[in-house]
């Protein structure tokens, strides 16, 4: 993966970790009877793949920024 694919990808992924955390904090408890728009669990599994997707981009970008 070329460094500046690698960026993109790193900004990308640290944008949906935001979003996740945003939804998951404004939704994580709901009133008894009502419908819950999103099902917070789902979204927590989804949260800690992100994050270690993030983690190896930025091991890799580490990585490529290395003295040879």
């Amino acid at each position: 993966m070329k460094l500046t694919t690698a960026l993109k990808e790193k900004n990308k992924l640290t944008k949906r970790i935001s979003e996740l955390e945003k939804i998951i904090s404004q939704h994580n408890s709901d009133i008894k009877g009502n419908d819950k728009q999103f099902d917070v669990n789902q979204l927590l599994t989804e949260l800690d793949t992100v994050t270690a997707d993030l983690v190896k981009i930025k091991g890799s970008i580490s990585e490529a920024n290395q003295p040879i």
